[in-house]
């Protein structure tokens, strides 16, 4: 199964991640909270959002990740 590492950098360069972990073979739906983002204590000023696969992470070495309808809530 498959790790991701879900990063956000705002415009004074804090930084947060988590990770989502034994993603499977098949669409799933996942809801993650920004509160989770303990490092992040301006959202006004994002710059970055990273999606981010790490081979040190993961058994599979290949294949394919969609991301679909990613949106952020109040």
């Amino acid at each position: 199964n498959l790790s991701m590492r879900i990063e956000f950098i705002n415009a004074f360069r804090e930084k947060s991640e988590m990770y989502i972990k034994n993603i499977g073979y098949r669409w799933k739906d996942y809801k993650i909270d920004l509160a989770d983002f303990r490092n992040i204590s301006d959202w006004t000023r994002m710059v970055s959002l990273s999606f981010i696969v790490e081979e040190w992470n993961t058994k599979e070495k290949d294949g394919i990740v969609y991301l679909d309808n990613i949106r952020l809530l109040r």
